[in-house]
């Protein structure tokens, strides 16, 4: 939702020749119900997000008849009903480095990060309840990319972290590692030359381990943005089994042989330099 609205803002912006990082965006929940909608399009702008239901209740509370803007454009309402309500194909190239790059410059935060031995940073990044690594899978991921990569580990957890702070730990990232469904979306704001490992779940698909845009695995949202983006290489590793716990939730544990596997080719691409996995002749 976020990507459409600032292409839209972005566009006018460059041909009517004004700013467009004081913009005030207004979330209808008529339209929109996602509760994480409004703290993430705070992303797009210094000002705060509106919310419509709000200012027409407001209206009422003053007895007022209309609610007057002094400019406002209207649009997006996410079609929920359609197959591919995100499907990033018709994006030009370019569209999402340039995405990526005006929201992290908006908050200050790198471009670029150091991609030397000990400077870089291995971000794991942890599910807040279900779904969980247990211990010896977390200490086993952090060992293997402490030996493998020789980068600085860092384990978070991205439930109840303000948006802005998800962003700014994948931003210093070089290698984020996540569980399918604890933030693996916020890949995007990797630098060029990054790594994106997504751990996939037991219970859903895992084909080809490799570039999104070939591979399939995780949501279909994951393999148009890595298509899209492919300075980022995006691999996939699936769990080797499902643990029950005694409050009726799962926690997961890695396949030790598939998540070396991925570092291996981690290993490859940082050793011959960027190039396009979707090239046959790679």
């Amino acid at each position: 939702m976020m990507l459409p609205a600032w292409l839209a803002m972005r566009t006018l912006a460059d041909r009517l020749h004004f700013s467009d990082q004081n913009i005030t965006y207004i979330i209808d929940d008529n339209q929109c119900s996602c509760p994480l909608a409004a703290p993430s399009f705070s992303l797009l702008s210094h000002r705060p997000v509106l919310n419509f239901g709000n200012l027409v209740n407001q209206g009422k509370k003053y007895g007022k008849s209309h609610i007057c803007f002094d400019r406002m454009i209207v649009g997006y309402r996410l079609q929920t009903p359609l197959e591919y309500a995100h499907n990033l194909a018709h994006l030009e190239n370019g569209d999402l480095a340039r995405y990526r790059d005006a929201i992290k410059t908006l908050h200050g935060l790198p471009l670029h990060v150091n991609m030397s031995a000990g400077a870089c940073i291995a971000l794991l990044v942890q599910r807040g309840v279900d779904r969980r690594l247990i211990p010896e899978s977390i200490k086993q991921i952090v060992e293997t990319l402490r030996e493998r990569t020789l980068c600085t580990v860092k384990v978070a957890t991205f439930e109840g972290l303000p948006i802005v702070e998800q962003v700014r730990l994948v931003a210093t990232a070089t290698i984020f590692v996540s569980v399918s469904g604890s933030g693996a979306q916020q890949f995007i704001w990797l630098p060029d030359g990054a790594v994106s490992l997504i751990i996939i779940h037991p219970q859903q698909p895992l084909n080809v381990i490799g570039h999104g845009g070939i591979g399939g695995g995780g949501l279909i949202l994951n393999d148009f943005l890595c298509w899209k983006l492919p300075t980022i290489l995006c691999l996939q590793a699936g769990a080797k089994g499902i643990q029950p716990r005694e409050d009726g939730r799962n926690s997961i544990q890695i396949d030790k042989k598939l998540f070396s596997n991925a570092l291996d080719m981690i290993k490859m691409w940082h050793h011959r330099g960027k190039f396009d996995p979707r090239d046959p002749s790679e």
